[in-house]
């Protein structure tokens, strides 16, 4: 049985939550009374935007390949909710279905800087704030 929160008790980031799988994590957890803030591509601004105001959460815009964007991300949520007490890394990008000896080093890059640099500086920045909050967090780590 899951326990639902008080809405709002508790507020959870989705990386890459505006579309697919994400916009259905998001979904769960705001039924399961999270604070739902979607942090996705300003390419997909509007998908995550109307999400956002579904789900009674909130959108910001940004790229996890980024650093600084992760960090004020983060700093924003805080800010604005007071806690961050869940990430769900779930942005990622699968890039081309190329032989290897064919393959583009730019999206070998681009792949590289989302699914394995995005993944370490979104957990750099919340453990950095769950380690200082009394309650801690969860972190879910997703692969593709």
């Amino acid at each position: 049985m899951i326990r639902t929160l008080p809405k709002f008790a508790r507020t959870a980031l989705v990386t890459g939550g505006a579309l697919g799988l994400g916009e259905a994590i998001s979904s769960r957890l705001s039924k399961d009374g999270y604070n739902v803030v979607i942090m996705d591509l300003p390419a997909v601004a509007e998908a995550g935007k109307s999400l956002a105001a579904f789900i009674d959460g909130h959108f910001l815009p940004g790229d996890v390949s980024d650093p600084k964007s992760v960090e004020e991300t983060i700093k924003k949520i805080v800010e604005s909710h007071g806690s961050l007490d869940a990430v769900v890394n779930n942005a990622g990008v699968i890039g081309q279905m190329t032989p290897t000896g064919d393959y583009d080093l730019d999206e070998w890059k681009r792949i590289i800087d989302v699914n394995l640099s995005g993944t370490f500086y979104t957990l750099k920045y919340s453990l950095a704030q769950m380690a200082v909050q009394e309650t801690g967090g969860a972190i879910v780590n997703m692969s593709r």
